[in-house]
């Protein structure tokens, strides 16, 4: 099917987290600590974007809501997207970002 505009992905990710059990607690997540973890984004610069400081904040880590909440801040510090960029939707973009690292 011939589309009127361009198919492409206006963002992409490539997630990985190597989680260790830690024992039986109440909550499934936190009975995890994170030992490696790599996020990577495209489509919101001109090259694909390593999110550094969310990966040295979540390491080493258990998952607990204030955890995933700090990933989400480092994630928005990590991967800036200006005002200006190519495709606009800046804020939409921003969004998937962070839904990418829920899924």
């Amino acid at each position: 099917c011939r589309r009127k505009e361009d198919g492409i992905s206006i963002v992409n990710a490539g997630l990985r987290l190597w989680l260790e059990k830690e024992g039986e607690t109440e909550s499934r997540l936190e009975a995890f600590r994170v030992k490696e973890a790599s996020f990577n984004f495209g489509g919101v610069a001109a090259i694909p974007v390593a999110a550094t400081k969310a990966e040295t904040f979540l390491v080493g880590k258990t998952l607990t809501d204030d955890t995933l909440q700090g990933v989400l801040e480092a994630l928005t510090t990590d991967v800036s997207i200006p005002e200006n960029a190519p495709g606009g939707m800046v804020e939409y973009r921003q969004s998937i970002v962070h839904s990418f690292f829920y899924r």
